[in-house]
């Protein structure tokens, strides 16, 4: 059989059964060992070697989570937006076990450093060190979040559907509470969304201590903030109840599979960024265009992502504003609904929702920026 049909074959089971087969089949990933594993009888340790052979890149009925972890759509596992992305990364960082400890009856702890080293320059780059728990269950094994061991015993406050979850580092403001849970009705009363009944907001007060309650002691580089939509789970790393932006990725959940300029773009247009205004970001990205000679195409935007974050939030929300200020909410929802379709490009999304050609998106964007600016600020 060449590679060819079996690819096409393994697609096919993929989408007959619903799982991803190749996760089963996966077992080249090289695994090395601190003095201190016992490789041989430590049971929590060879279920986590089973996890990590069985393409943690992929959701899917995993069969090593706790039932509660587990789900078709949810990323059971928070190091897999982290660290297993792709198989490009699970190549480059391999997983070294440094510990196996039980740190309560039944409860054992591991923690995994992932690491990218040559061996021609002797040097090692860290990605992560990673802590998940294994837990004893009906006398066999499961890997458990570090999420519900790590909060099980923070405060919470509970304001209309919102949860708030509170690091024991975070004082809490009612009235900021009460703002974020406004903020939601009238999102959701604005765009005919479904309301938030049972989410829950976890504050917590630096990037590392976000990082750290996902399991990670260390990661190269942790967020601000993060959703993961399908469970309505927000964390925040702002200290404090209000993150707009998180929040709006929360509200327009029902869009999660589209593309991630929409995604960004939308919640950037509702709700700023990092503590910024939309105005904020344009004028910051105008003294970057000015320092920079000239504008970046949206092509280079689209093709940097990260590299031009900056650009790429405040771009994707002044197209957003465009499309409502021509066809309203349901305009805003159609747009999210073409990005989940991998057969238009985003350049053809934008320009239909414009009414523009694919060769004027740059000259559009450049002119919103100045021109929204200019609506917004006294002395221009």
């Amino acid at each position: 059989m060449n590679k060819k049909a079996f690819q096409f074959i393994m697609l096919y089971l993929t989408l007959l059964l619903n799982v991803d087969v190749y996760a089963y089949i996966y077992d080249d990933m090289p695994i090395s060992y601190s003095n201190r594993i016992d490789t041989v009888n430590d049971k929590s340790v060879k279920l986590w070697e089973s996890y990590l052979q069985s393409r943690p890149d992929s959701i899917y009925e995993n069969p090593f989570w706790l039932d509660i972890d587990r789900n078709d759509r949810f990323s059971f596992d928070p190091a897999r937006i982290w660290i297993f992305q792709n198989q490009e990364m699970l190549k480059t960082y391999k997983p070294m076990i440094l510990s196996s400890e039980e740190v309560s009856p039944g409860l054992t702890m591991i923690k995994t450093l992932f690491i990218n080293s040559s061996d021609t320059s002797k040097k090692v780059s860290p990605l992560a060190l990673y802590r998940v728990y294994v837990q004893l269950k009906d006398s066999g094994y499961v890997l458990k979040s570090a999420l519900q061991v790590e909060t099980k015993s923070w405060e919470s406050r509970k304001m209309n559907g919102l949860t708030f979850i509170l690091s024991p580092l975070h004082k809490y403001t009612s009235s900021l509470a009460r703002k974020s849970a406004r903020f939601c009705d009238s999102l959701t009363a604005l765009f005919d969304l479904p309301d938030i009944e049972d989410a829950k907001i976890y504050i917590l007060t630096s990037k590392d201590e976000l990082a750290s309650i996902l399991g990670f002691d260390y990661f190269i580089a942790p967020p601000f903030g993060l959703t993961y939509a399908e469970k309505d789970i927000v964390l925040t790393a702002l200290n404090s109840e209000w993150h707009p932006h998180e929040l709006a990725h929360l509200i327009f959940r029902s869009y999660s599979k589209t593309h991630r300029f929409f995604q960004e773009g939308v919640a950037t247009w509702c709700g700023g960024s990092l503590g910024q205004s939309l105005l904020d970001l344009t004028m910051l990205l105008k003294k970057e265009n000015e320092k920079r000679g000239q504008p970046l195409s949206f092509k280079n935007v689209l093709q940097a992502e990260q590299n031009e974050s900056l650009a790429y939030y405040t771009y994707g929300a002044l197209i957003f504003k465009e499309v409502f200020e021509q066809h309203g909410g349901r305009g805003v929802k159609n747009v999210l609904i073409e990005g989940e379709n991998n057969n238009k490009s985003i350049e053809e999304i934008i320009a239909n929702a414009l009414g523009i050609s694919v060769s004027d998106i740059d000259d559009f964007l450049q002119k919103s920026l100045y021109l929204f600016i200019k609506n917004n600020t006294i002395n221009y």
